[in-house]
């Protein structure tokens, strides 16, 4: 059975949004999956965002399609286990949480195997909101003055041992593609990066092989138009871990790229308003709007492990040679002699 998202923009409203969106080109792109042995069936609705994001180019975004489920399916580092709920992840957190509700712990007594796993499902929720005090993904209300949507990521925590950088690469990625959903098409997409807690040691625990895996999904795969990138509060290990990332980034990408030491600059980008509290702007505490983004990804699960289970290529089943796996695949060797200061 299909498992639409439990909430979507319908096509109907996106053809009010975009009058260049034409149900024959979707139609189109509908009968060339269905002549790809290899494609997974899908639901029209995800043919705009992938119409959309390449401007309505039928043959790039032909290519979109086959490198966003290709990707999807080799690097499942990044693309499985994404159970918002009770991912594995959030067990192998515990002990972070362990201190947020230690209190508790210790007046109950509890230290048994079986008692304690009753506790962690009795107080999921409290648990999950503690796991996601490391770090905020978040998408953001307001809207920049161009009409482009805004997300924010940050550290919670700035312990570089509590940060687990394949756990974020995921949670980015379930950021914004639920929020790419829920919100339908847009003009375009802005993230803002606050490098203000990033340490050495966060650099250290990157895995430079799936950070080229990610860098390549965003910029041959997601369906999204990103128009500009922000670094704010940028430092001397901004510059260590740009350097480390470059030989990823295409020229177009970096072109987007604005690194600002201050919010001052940043307010020339962007609306500060748009920002939470802690900024300056008007867009609610951090803490409450990580709490509200993941009661939605929440609500996305079943969204998230049927995408697991029928959103993948079949190798075995492609018309010719699979060309992608050269890009995500062909420079792991040479990773392993990169060293940091």
């Amino acid at each position: 059975m299909e498992v639409l998202p439990p909430r979507y923009v319908s096509i109907e409203e996106e053809c009010k949004r975009n009058p260049e969106l034409k149900l024959s080109d979707m139609e189109m792109l509908k009968d060339w999956m269905d002549k790809q042995p290899h494609l997974p069936k899908i639901n029209m609705l995800y043919l705009v965002m992938f119409l959309h994001s390449n401007y309505y180019r039928i043959e790039p975004t032909k290519q979109t399609i086959d490198n966003f489920f290709t990707a999807r399916t080799h690097t499942p580092e990044i693309f499985s286990n994404r159970d918002p709920v009770a991912r594995k992840e959030l067990r192998k957190a515990f002990t972070t949480a362990y201190e947020c509700c230690s209190i508790k712990l210790l007046r109950k007594n509890i230290f048994k195997r079986k008692q304690l796993l009753k506790l962690m499902i009795k107080h999921e929720k409290e648990l999950n909101q503690c796991f996601c005090l490391n770090r905020a993904i978040v998408p953001l209300k307001y809207e920049t003055k161009e009409g482009y949507i805004v997300t924010l990521a940050k550290f919670l925590d700035p312990d570089p041992t509590q940060f687990d950088s394949l756990e974020c690469s995921k949670y980015m990625l379930m950021t914004c593609e639920v929020q790419n959903i829920v919100r339908g098409t847009s003009k375009g997409l802005v993230v803002v990066l606050d490098a203000a807690d990033l340490s050495f040691g966060h650099v250290a625990r990157m895995d430079l092989m799936k950070l080229k895996k990610m860098m390549y999904y965003i910029q041959e795969a997601a369906p999204v138009r990103i128009k500009a990138l922000h670094i704010i509060n940028t430092m001397p290990v901004v510059d260590r871990l740009f350097n480390l990332m470059k030989p990823f980034i295409k020229t177009e990408l970096l072109d987007l790229l604005h690194f600002h030491s201050s919010l001052n600059t940043l307010m020339e980008c962007l609306p500060i308003e748009a920002l939470p509290n802690e900024y300056g702007g008007k867009a609610g505490p951090i803490q409450e709007i990580v709490d509200e983004h993941i009661k939605l990804l929440e609500e996305f699960r079943d969204w998230f492990q049927y995408d697991e289970r029928v959103g993948r290529v079949n190798e075995s089943l492609r018309v010719g040679k699979c060309h992608m796996t050269d890009g995500l695949f062909g420079m792991d060797g040479s990773f392993k002699k990169l060293e940091i200061d």
